[in-house]
């Protein structure tokens, strides 16, 4: 039977300044039970930055490189609050110590140029940018700063090349058709420049009624969303480091600050499972089965949630819609065929997934899916040449054995 979900009640009026003291709380009690975890240190940077103690965030985050120096979550924060203070020095010397760890690094690449742009270095800002263009690690911003470095040079075919190429990658960026229009115009192409000023004042237009409503209902939402968003990550430390009880208190903190937001009940209900707590499970899934999700992920969640408990159907539902949402998740394949594998009379359906999920990524979890689907429609043959196939790639692999033997002595 569905058991009530303990969630906790809320204050009121619920304000902005008491969901900060609680998420202040929360990252205290983690960096106290893990001092010297990047994890935990990470998330009470994030809450000092939230508070506005932007110095206290940096020193936290200084911790984490001293701990663990390759730990790149750190850097574009930090990189964030000295740009913001005009301490570009500190700026590009973290900007640089992150690329260095890893060139790939879009965000901190994008920061770099927007902060030598911003010092008047132009033609490093545009070096910056074709460094990463070249290795396929540039964003819409670092374009959209390589655009404005042009413009200062006059040089502006190549300024409305980066342009255009920054509104591909982002296709809303309201600055970037500003800047365009004001490239073209100088190239003497006015029709062109009247379309994209149009389109920029669209945006803008549309920008504006955003940051409206926004403030009308002021940060409080914006509050909500961000401390809810650190309890769901608190309840992932807690849990990874064994400590149900806080993971549960912070999901369920978390679940009822965004009751519209299915993550947290999701992470409940995988806890609940693997608590052996059914009735919890039930409870949330009545709460969640009604939900139309379309995130990937969200739908793997409670696809697995639902198989657990035996309801196959509305398993198969959440497979057959990751895979429509996303087609090349072999991973959805794969659970696809285990459902219709559990259900029995939907054995060749079963068959077909299973191909598909070893067609995407032929692993040896896959594999091992399609050799039961063989062996369930009668391919005994082909179930017993994977189980072969698995043995020679892994030999000491138990759940290959134990397919072999099975199939071994049942062709016998």
């Amino acid at each position: 039977m569905p058991e009530p979900v303990p969630y906790p009640a809320l204050p009121e009026p619920l304000t902005g300044d008491w969901m900060k003291s609680q998420a202040e709380e929360e990252a205290r009690r983690l960096a106290e039970a893990f001092a010297d975890d990047v994890e935990a240190l990470d998330l009470q940077a994030a809450v000092h930055r939230l508070s506005g103690r932007s110095d206290e965030a940096v020193e936290t985050w200084k911790r984490c490189l001293v701990l663990r120096p390759d730990f790149l979550r750190a850097y574009v924060p930090m990189i964030s609050i000295a740009r913001r203070k005009g301490d570009y020095a500190e700026a590009e010397r973290l900007c640089r110590e992150c690329l260095r760890l890893d060139p790939l690094q879009v965000e901190a690449r994008g920061l770099l140029a927007a902060v030598l742009f911003e010092q008047g270095q132009y033609d490093a800002a545009i070096e910056t940018v074709l460094a990463g263009y070249a290795i396929g690690a540039v964003d819409a911003e670092a374009l959209f700063f390589q655009g404005q470095a042009y413009q200062k040079k006059q040089e502006h075919e190549k300024a409305a090349a980066a342009l255009r190429e920054a509104i591909r990658l982002e296709p809303n960026y309201t600055r970037a058709y500003y800047a365009l229009s004001v490239s073209l115009s100088r190239l003497g192409r006015k029709e062109e420049a009247a379309e994209v000023r149009a389109k920029f004042r669209e945006l803008q237009g549309r920008e504006m009624a955003a940051n409206a409503a926004i403030l009308e209902v002021e940060s409080e939402e914006f509050v909500r969303r961000t401390v809810a968003s650190v309890f769901q990550r608190a309840g992932e430390i807690w849990a990874t480091r064994g400590r149900s009880e806080d993971a549960e208190r912070c999901w369920l903190f978390a679940a009822v600050l965004v009751p519209d937001d299915p993550a947290p009940r999701l992470k409940l209900g995988t806890l609940y499972q693997s608590l052996n707590r059914p009735g919890r499970v039930l409870g949330l899934l009545d709460e969640l089965g009604p939900l139309e999700l379309r995130d990937p992920e969200l739908l793997r969640a409670r696809g697995l949630l639902f198989l657990r408990s035996g309801r196959r159907n509305e398993a198969e539902r959440d497979f057959r819609a990751w895979i429509e949402a996303a087609p090349q998740s072999a991973d959805a394949y794969s659970l696809l065929a285990q459902t219709y594998l559990t259900m029995g009379h939907k054995k060749s359906e079963a068959l077909r997934a299973a191909d598909a999920a070893v067609r995407l990524a032929p692993t040896k979890e896959n594999l091992l899916v399609l050799a039961v689907a063989c062996a369930e429609t009668g391919d005994r043959d082909s179930a017993l040449r994977i189980a072969q196939q698995l043995l020679q790639r892994d030999p000491q692999s138990p759940e290959a054995h134990r397919l072999y033997e099975m199939l071994r002595g049942g062709n016998r």
